[in-house]
Formats: structure tokens, sequence, C-alpha cells
């Protein structure tokens, strides 16, 4: 098992990737990354959630959800995860990826 270092370490670097190859997000991705290396976690969901809040950059919401949000989920309001999770499975539903969707909201509602 990876540890919570690693974790926010790969969150980290996930996110630094995707502002190198996305230049047109490449602020989002950087203050996601910003805030996930300071510990700012009221920050990083306020962040997240108004990046998913446009739906034409639905291609990110899986990684994110996955790479960033789930490792520190424990760190972070109930509520903004599940809020996050829905828009993830939103995204994924779109896409015909039923299981998936079902997937992440089971995942969630165990964690909560």
């Amino acid at each position: 098992m990876t540890s919570y270092t690693d974790r926010m370490a790969a969150a980290v670097e996930h996110c630094e990737s995707q502002a190198a190859q996305h230049l047109e997000v490449a602020d989002r991705f950087n203050s996601i990354a910003k805030y996930c290396r300071e510990k700012l976690w009221h920050q990083l969901t306020r962040t997240v959630l108004d990046f998913m809040s446009d739906e034409s950059r639905g291609m990110f919401f899986v990684e994110i959800y996955h790479k960033v949000i789930q490792p520190v989920d424990n760190k972070l309001r109930s509520l903004q995860v599940a809020r996050i999770a829905v828009l993830t499975a939103q995204e994924l539903s779109r896409q015909n990826d039923w299981s998936s969707a079902k997937a992440i909201l089971e995942n969630c509602i165990e964690n909560s």
C-alpha cells in the first residue's frame, strides 16, 4: 500500500503533467497542484468544483477524481467529495460507462 505522501506526490505530479499537456487549463491544474502541496483542502475542493462546473472539461473529471480527490478524500468534507463524485459519475454516464459511474457512487457511499 502506498503512503499518504506518495499519493500526494502522485496527485501533484498528475496535475503538473496535465498542466503541461493542456495549456488551456494549465492555470487550473497548477492551482490544484499548489493546494495539494500546501494542504489547503477547502481551496482544493472549491477549485475542483469550479473546474467541474464546465461540462466541456469532462475529459478530465475521472482522472481528477481518482488521482487527486480519492487520495485525500479523508481530509475533505464528505459533502464536497460527494458533489465531486456525482459530477464524475454524470460525466461517465454521458460516456455510457454506467458500471464505472455506479462504482464511483458506491465507493463514495462506503467511504462516507
